[in-house]
């Protein structure tokens, strides 16, 4: 969770469609809704269904291409502003939230709070050292919203996780850096040391506080765990790299890569070497391209190829 990765669809229940067609048709259906309902289109289906239907056919549309396209471009417009418009609501209760839920946690018996903002509870304190902001930390993690929903563990992965100190949200790093080895604290992250009002895609709302147990089991330095091989590659971050499909954007820290699934917004990445010139294009256009990205930390990105050609 602590560094970006790419949705996966939860496992349903089984099929109870036998015609292959039949499953496709279905499938294609649903995705489209999917869309929709997260574009917050309302449709007529007996019209849309009408569409389709001539479209397949090959029969003359009712209204002319010009006046559809122009159509489509005021409906996307329109889904873009009631979905902004739902985000800021969400980024302004959630914000609200944050800050009540801190301001009383807070004052709990044993929960101390950093200058940072960062809260902590010391649940077992080890006595081994404490990790550098460039080496490299195995823990065992749960994370939950404050309601309790769990977003993140280690125990669903199967096994401990290793990370780069100064790689992941900023509410661990400040963490891991006053843990010693074999603690086990429980953290509460504000908004502005994890995702912020960015939050992350789908699976982090914006302007939510962070709660983790964290279990610092064993620490690496960073000199010795870069001039590794094999699995330990993966971690340095030198070389991670990753393929989507996404538009850019401009926000309001800066430039930004809108992950999709289909048409469907799934993740969100600051761009960390924007090229205002080189971006401007593509964000007047709001087109979906494929990108290449190489990930810094967390969901911060390098863009190295851009709608198939190099960046840079």
């Amino acid at each position: 969770m602590l560094f970006a990765a790419s949705p996966v669809f939860a496992e349903g229940p089984a099929t109870a469609i036998e015609d292959q067609k039949d499953r496709e048709s279905y499938s294609i259906g649903y995705q489209v809704g999917l869309s929709m309902k997260s574009d917050g289109v309302e449709v007529n289906f007996e019209k849309l269904i009408e569409g389709l239907q001539h479209a397949i056919d090959g029969k003359e549309p009712l209204l002319s291409t010009d006046e559809m396209k122009r159509l489509i471009v005021d409906l996307r417009k329109r889904a873009r502003e009631v979905q902004m418009k739902k985000i800021q609501e969400q980024i302004v209760s959630n914000a609200q939230e944050s800050e009540k839920f801190l301001d009383e946690n807070g004052k709990k018996e044993g929960v101390k709070t950093t200058e940072s903002g960062l809260q902590y509870k010391v649940l077992k304190e080890g006595d081994g050292p404490s990790p550098k902001p460039e080496d490299f930390v195995k823990v065992n993690y749960l994370g939950t919203f404050t309601d309790g929903t769990e977003f993140d563990s280690s125990f669903a992965k199967g096994e401990p996780q290793t990370f780069q100190t100064d790689g992941v949200i900023k509410g661990w790093t400040e963490a891991l850096q006053m843990m010693k080895a074999g603690s086990k604290w429980q953290i509460f992250v504000p908004p502005h040391l994890a995702y912020g009002r960015g939050g992350l895609g789908q699976r982090i709302p914006p302007n939510k506080v962070l709660v983790f147990e964290l279990e610092l089991l064993s620490i690496e330095k960073g000199d010795k765990a870069a001039g590794q091989t094999g699995a330990q590659t993966v971690q340095t971050g030198t070389d991670r790299k990753m393929n989507l499909m996404g538009e850019i954007a401009k926000a309001e820290h800066g430039y930004i890569i809108r992950s999709k699934q289909g048409n469907v917004l799934s993740e969100i990445f600051t761009i960390l070497n924007p090229d205002p010139e080189k971006l401007a294009e593509f964000v007047k256009s709001e087109k979906t391209v494929p990108i290449e990205v190489r990930i810094v930390s967390g969901d911060n990105v390098e863009i190295v190829k851009l709608d198939g050609k190099e960046y840079r």
